[in-house]
């Protein structure tokens, strides 16, 4: 098994990082390929249930949390920021 020909075949994600070599070398040691295997299958399912459906696969940022404490003290919240796939700001209130 090429633990990097394996990496490089996993998705892209900002959030499910992929594991490094080392990483996954010491978990193939610890539980075995079928293990790992399923792991990675689930991580890649998860990502794809995202893809497809945001609103209930997706993930919550963990910034949101003082979004959420900031607006039971105020009415409206501006949020400005870049995209960072695009490149372009954005900006959502």
């Amino acid at each position: 098994m090429n633990i990097n020909s394996i990496i490089e075949k996993m998705t892209e994600h900002p959030v499910l990082h992929k594991p490094d070599a080392e990483t996954l070398r010491s978990l193939v040691e610890k539980n075995g390929v079928d293990y790992v295997s399923k792991l990675i299958q689930l991580r890649e399912d998860k990502i794809t249930a995202e893809k497809s459906d945001p609103y209930r696969h997706g993930y919550e940022p963990f910034h949101w949390e003082e979004a959420d404490k900031l607006l039971k003290e105020k009415d409206e919240l501006l949020i400005l920021g870049v995209d960072i796939v695009t490149g372009k700001h954005i900006a959502v209130s």
